[in-house]
Formats: structure tokens, sequence, C-alpha cells
């Protein structure tokens, strides 16, 4: 499977989710509770994959800036999950954190899609890209059982 479709599938439903999310309603406490748990679903079975595989292949070849920078955006999302899914999904707070999440996410995605794709194509061939979008794929699917 290539990569950076698949990379980009996960992107743009993280995105929806997130959207749907910051225009909701405090009075929507359980589709709110939903969409929380199934962004967590789908954000960190990505993250981990990214960096256990892809990222990683990025190190073992010199990329480490781009790789690195990957990791510490991650790290700061995942921060931001957390304090989101610690308060009450009708706390007033919840809209603001679901829109800084969002903005975090947002410009890590531009960045790996237009950066970190670039050094890939760069370092890799397509058949390599394949291999990669396969093992990604095998990781986080081992991430959500």
């Amino acid at each position: 499977m290539n990569l950076f479709q698949l990379l980009k599938k996960d992107h743009d439903e993280v995105e929806k989710l997130l959207e749907r999310l910051k225009d909701s309603s405090e009075r929507a406490a359980k589709s709110r509770k939903s969409g929380l748990e199934k962004l967590h679903q789908l954000l960190i079975p990505h993250m981990e994959a990214e960096e256990e595989v892809y990222y990683q292949a990025l190190v073992d070849v010199g990329e480490k800036d781009v790789a690195f920078e990957g990791m510490e955006e991650h790290r700061a999302a995942r921060a931001v999950l957390s304090d989101l899914e610690a308060i009450d999904v009708t706390d007033e707070r919840w809209k603001s954190r679901v829109k800084v999440l969002g903005e975090l996410i947002l410009h890590h995605v531009e960045e790996e899609e237009s950066e970190m794709f670039d050094k890939t194509r760069e370092q890799f061939d397509d058949q390599q890209i394949d291999q990669l979008g396969d093992r990604v794929q095998q990781r986080k699917r081992k991430s959500m059982h």
C-alpha cells in the first residue's frame, strides 16, 4: 500500500472528526464523548505506526531533523489529547482544547505532507515507499487490537 495515500487518508479522517468536534455544542455530550473516543482510536495507532516505522526509516537514512520534529509534534498532540480527555465534555474549556489540538494536527499534517513526503521521495524508491506503507498499516492494526 502506498505510504502517502495511507497517511493522507488517515489525516483527512482525523481532520474531519476534529472539525465535527470543534463545531459541536456542550449539549451534544454523548456525541462529543463518542467522537473523542474515535479520535483517540484513530490518532494513537497512527502516531505510533508513524514513529516506529516511517520516522524510524527516515532516521535510518539520515533525515533525523524532520523525523524528530514529527515526533515532537506527536508528543505535543498527545499531551493536548490527554488534557482534552481529562476534562468533562461539557466543560467550557473543552472546545478550546479541541481547537488547539486541531491547530497542532493541521500544522503537523501540512509539514508532513509537504516537507516530510518530499524527503521520503528523495530517499526511497516507489517500491520502498509501498513497503513502508504496508509496514505502517501492519503496525496500526497491531495497535488497534
